[in-house]
């Protein structure tokens, strides 16, 4: 039995390391007070409170696009090309952080300060009346799960490309949905009550839905799950053209919240899935890889989308990301677990193998 030496000098609990027979290594015999020093739980308050405080130079975008217009003369192009650049920053960092992180060159602590600093710096830089200035991600996140594959043996299965490719269009559904809702409504003849409601409420079920498909992903199983929220995304864009020449307010803030429940719900499940499928061993670089599709959506969803909605209006732009989102469900059909048998019947595990793997379903 080893124990684990804590940097203040102390011991933490005792632990023994076990290996299976694909190589995984794991810790087995300390609590969470023996690794951290407290509960886990605040691992998962101290997440929280700084997505909400991040989440509003994103989300409250779409609500300031008319300010921002009257201020400067800008077109709506030009706000959602913006809109574009930050997506597109805001996702391409994810990949290099998490290939520094892993390569020990950038722990998660640096990563974080040094992303709250550069958010202070673009928030300092906006409030220039001629200023601009950009914004950064954290680092790729690393859910706890298996550890099964290296980086290369990920690539060949050809899962990590479809994965990167069903983000790059659900994204860009998503993006186009958080950007555009509040001029749509604005569009159809609704007050600004109802505009900026229709926002409010797609940002907060946007982070509740992902605590609720977690709860899901574990009754229904990882990819069902994801199907779910997928579909569920692509139906609500036809609801909000339905809604909109219905007249009808309450419909519209109805599919506003299925809008916002899907635009956010299939984050953690590809965060869920790439170490199901992949292990842990590199997941940062795997979920890097995989979350960097986004930089491709947030061209589409905001920039591009503001051009299709000048060149087909509202309707023809709600159901082409609509119909996006349908191809990105079938897309997301096709994906299987490395190592397990296709109709969802896998192998015999060994004990420790089982005793490891966490929430594998797919």
């Amino acid at each position: 039995m080893n124990t684990d030496e804590r940097p203040d000098g102390t011991s933490g609990g005792a632990f023994r390391e076990v290996t299976d027979g694909k190589g995984r290594v794991y810790r087995v015999g300390e609590s969470d007070r023996d690794l951290l020093g407290h509960s886990r739980r605040l691992m998962v308050y101290l997440p929280w409170i700084s997505m909400m405080a991040i989440s509003v130079s994103e989300y409250a975008y779409g609500s300031a696009e008319d300010t921002l217009s009257e201020a400067h003369g800008w077109t709506q192009s030009n706000t959602f090309w913006i809109l574009s650049v930050w997506v597109f920053f805001q996702a391409g960092v994810a990949f290099p952080a998490g290939w520094l992180r892993e390569r020990g060159l950038l722990t998660a602590r640096r990563a974080m300060f040094a992303g709250a600093a550069l958010c202070l710096v673009g928030f300092v830089a906006l409030s220039h009346p001629r200023g601009a200035g950009p914004h950064s991600a954290g680092p790729a996140k690393n859910p706890p799960a298996v550890k099964q594959y290296t980086p290369k043996e990920a690539v060949r299965t050809g899962v990590l490309p479809l994965m990167w490719l069903t983000v790059v269009l659900t994204a860009g559904v998503s993006i186009f949905g958080i950007s555009f809702q509040v001029d749509f409504a604005e569009e159809v003849g609704f007050g600004p009550l109802v505009a900026a409601s229709s926002m409010g409420i797609m940002s907060v079920i946007n982070g509740v839905g992902r605590a609720v498909v977690g709860w899901l992903s574990d009754l229904w199983g990882r990819k069902r799950t994801l199907l779910f929220v997928i579909v569920v995304l692509g139906l609500a864009q036809f609801g909000v053209i339905w809604a909109g020449h219905a007249r009808n307010e309450w419909l519209f803030l109805f599919f506003a919240f299925l809008s916002g429940f899907g635009g956010g719900a299939f984050y953690p499940m590809f965060a869920a899935l790439t170490p199901d499928y992949f292990g842990e061993n590199h997941n940062a670089t795997n979920y890097g890889l995989v979350y960097s599709g986004k930089l491709v959506s947030g061209l589409f969803g905001g920039g591009l989308g503001s051009m299709v909605v000048d060149a087909w209006g509202y309707d023809g732009a709600y159901a082409l990301a609509g119909g996006i989102s349908m191809v990105a469900a079938c897309i997301a059909l096709m994906l299987r677990q490395p190592g397990h048998p296709e109709h969802g019947r896998r192998r015999p595990s060994s004990p420790v193998a089982g005793r490891a793997v966490v929430g594998g379903r797919s």
